[in-house]
């Protein structure tokens, strides 16, 4: 069985060492790197792919720019920022959920089960029903109103790819095929209003 893969990436060693000691406590995980600055991010999220990159919020806004070009080829690891200066997180890069300093290990475990969770989930075929992230539902919005990849891509500033790769997680996690159903889907979900689709 494949474990859920994490690379942690935050320059205060007792931080970066308390997630990794919570990532390692749930099993069926594993850390394949960590990181106290960002210079190699880039390139190891780029080569080895983890399921999901916990990152500080500094090097967030320092390596947001490469991240946001890296996530735009359709990468589909999943960031989850750390949140240290309770500045909150203001980020163009669509992130999974976010870890607080002031968190404790109870909270945290939990996140962090609930996320490996969701991962199997994924890794054995099941959808995940209503669990879209919110640059997901603007697509699910926009394919509903009738918009191309292209006109899309655009509008939201990511690549026709990109785009694409949205698209194929969207009928995974909805079991959703058509844009008829997925219009239906936006209707009922008050995405989108009745009288939009005319």
């Amino acid at each position: 069985m494949r474990r859920v893969t994490f690379v942690v990436a935050e320059p205060s060693y007792l931080i970066r060492r308390g997630l990794v000691s919570c990532i390692e406590e749930l099993g069926n995980t594993k850390v394949i790197r960590e990181f106290d600055s960002g210079e190699k991010l880039i390139k190891i999220i780029s080569d080895q792919q983890p399921d999901y990159l916990i990152l500080a919020n500094d090097l967030l806004i320092e390596y947001e720019d490469g991240l946001k070009c890296l996530f735009e080829t359709g990468i589909e690891t999943q960031m989850i920022a750390i949140d240290n200066n309770e500045a909150g997180i203001s980020s163009q890069i669509s992130i999974k959920d976010i870890v607080r300093v002031s968190d404790n290990k109870v909270t945290i475990i939990r996140l962090l089960r609930e996320l490996v969770g969701r991962q199997v989930r994924l890794m054995d075929g099941e959808p995940q029903s209503g669990e879209l992230s919110p640059r997901e539902i603007n697509i699910v919005r926009d394919v509903s109103l009738g918009l191309s990849n292209k006109e899309i891509a655009e509008k939201n500033f990511i690549s026709p790819h990109t785009v694409v790769t949205h698209r194929k997680n969207i009928t995974r996690k909805l079991g959703i095929k058509s844009v008829s159903g997925l219009t239906v889907y936006a209707i009922l979900n008050k995405l989108i209003e009745l009288n939009e689709t005319e």
